[in-house]
Formats: structure tokens, C-alpha cells, sequence
């Protein structure tokens, strides 16, 4: 995209900020706020925490032939990966309970790919303790189309988001209502990899509107570009304005910026992103 500057660098962190490890950048305006800014580097964080990797083991014979905006082929392949989100968790008893996961219709098309899917929490890297989690319910959302909403219960796991999910809301809430940033960026699992950051910079010479009609969680959208394995699913953000859904094409602001897939293919590799930061 013409209107989008894309970063292509190592990132590590030292004593929780983020270190920029390497100065070559795609485009050519530095990424300033980004290594200055905490609250942005905590909102990373805490996105990092409830981002999950999907692993879909089943094909419905319902699954359409293409995606009906793009016209481009479903994926049929099998396992296949997806990202998700989780938007809400229940914990009873210390090992008991579920979380809910937000991903694309197109990652688990139906009750039939439900069932043969896996969550895979907390692989940040390729020794990552994860925790894997395969007793799933379809929750089909009508009222927000494109999104498909999973229920995956537990029973000897520990698992408690529910701070997690408080604080993400806190920080977002509170870069929306301090200061504009043309920084955009997005947690995904490309093909089924650890946790990759993907960052870019919009610009176009005027800012977005901060109005929309958005009711997705966290003032997000679900990236549904079908390019590249294992990112779909996965929720954009925009620190200042939210960022609103374009029907499988990407992601456009009120000045119709286009975030497509080569977005994602330039990500931030963020070695052990998980970490305390409450």
C-alpha cells in the first residue's frame, strides 16, 4: 500500500520496554513512539497475552468454494492454522471453567470444524510451555458477520484471563483518550508459528476520523485476508481511532487506507512476549 510504511526488524525487550535491534527500516519514517511510548508497549504485551493460535483438524463438506467479497479460494486443507482472540474467561474452582475465543467464520466454518479444532494457549516461542485445549462449542454470531465466536472448556488446567482481558480494555481505553498515533499493529500466528508482531505506519497527510459504528471487542477488527496461513482471525488495532471492517479486503480508515496482506508478511518477531506487567 502506498499509504502504509512497513517495519521489518528484531525487537527484544530489557526490562520490559521494547530495543529496537536493528535500524533498516521498509519506508522511511522512524518508529519513534513506539520505542518511547509505555502505555503502547504495555498494550502490546497484554494484546500478546489473550492472542491464541487455532488449529482446525476438520473440513466441513458446507465450507464454500471462495470467500464471497474476494472471490478467492477457502482454504480445505487439513490441519490447517488460524489466530483467535480470547474475549472472555470463566475460571471456577482454580482448574475449572472455559474461555471464549473471537476468530473469522472462515478459520471454523461450522459445528462439524468445532469439534476437531484446538486452542493453543501461550506459545510465544518455540519453547514455550503451551497449553493445548481441544473441548469446543460453536457459537455462531449473527449479529457481527465474518466472526465466529468458540468455547473451549476446562478442567485440569489453570487458566485465568479474566485480569488480562481488564487491563487490555484499560490501556486501549486510555490511548484513545490521550493522544493519536498512526501506528498500527496486529499479533498473529503466521502459519502456525510463535507469536509474530506486525507493525506498520499509516501516511496519508490527515488523520482518521475517531467515529465508527464498530461493537467488536476492544474497538478491534479481525484481519481476513486469505494470503497468508495462520493470520486470519487475528484482530488489528489502531492507537487513537478505531479501524473499521471492510468486507475481507483488509481494513480501511475513514480515508480509506488499505491494510492488505503484506501487512502482515513484514512482522516484528517479539522473543518472550509474555511477561508480567501488571
Amino acid at each position: 500500500s502506498k499509504n502504509l510504511t512497513l517495519f521489518s526488524s528484531d525487537i527484544n525487550t530489557d526490562g520490559g520496554k521494547l530495543i529496537n535491534s536493528q535500524s533498516e527500516l521498509i519506508g522511511f519514517r522512524p518508529l519513534l513512539k513506539l520505542k518511547l511510548d509505555e502505555d503502547l508497549n504495555l498494550l502490546l504485551q497484554r494484546l500478546a497475552r489473550l492472542t491464541v493460535k487455532l488449529k482446525i483438524k476438520y473440513t466441513s463438506p458446507h465450507r464454500p468454494e471462495k470467500f464471497n467479497v474476494t472471490q478467492t479460494a477457502c482454504y480445505k486443507s487439513c490441519p490447517r492454522f488460524g489466530t483467535g482472540l480470547i474475549t472472555f474467561c470463566f475460571n471456577q474452582g482454580g482448574k475449572e471453567g472455559y474461555i471464549k475465543i473471537a476468530t473469522d467464520s472462515m478459520n471454523v466454518f461450522d459445528e462439524t470444524e468445532a469439534i476437531k479444532t484446538e486452542c493453543i494457549l501461550n506459545y510465544d516461542d518455540y519453547d514455550s510451555e503451551i497449553i493445548v485445549l481441544n473441548d469446543c462449542t460453536f457459537i455462531n454470531k449473527k449479529n457481527e458477520p465474518g466472526i465466529t465466536e468458540l468455547m473451549f472448556s476446562f478442567v485440569d488446567e489453570y487458566i485465568d484471563c479474566y485480569s488480562d482481558i481488564r487491563n487490555l480494555r484499560q490501556v486501549i481505553d486510555k490511548l484513545s483518550e490521550t493522544f493519536y498515533s498512526n501506528i498500527i499493529y496486529m499479533v498473529s500466528h503466521p502459519q502456525g508459528l510463535p507469536k509474530h508482531v506486525s507493525i506498520g505506519i499509516i501516511t496519508n497527510e490527515e488523520p482518521a476520523s475517531s467515529g465508527t459504528d464498530s461493537t467488536l471487542p476492544f474497538n478491534s477488527k479481525y484481519y481476513e485476508d486469505g494470503v497468508i496461513p495462520g493470520i486470519r482471525g487475528a484482530p488489528i488495532y489502531q492507537s487513537g481511532h478505531k479501524v473499521r471492517y471492510n468486507n475481507g479486503m483488509g481494513y480501511k480508515t475513514d480515508h480509506n487506507v488499505f491494510l492488505t496482506a503484506d501487512f502482515a508478511s513484514k512482522n516484528i518477531f517479539w522473543q518472550k512476549l509474555i511477561e508480567e506487567v501488571d
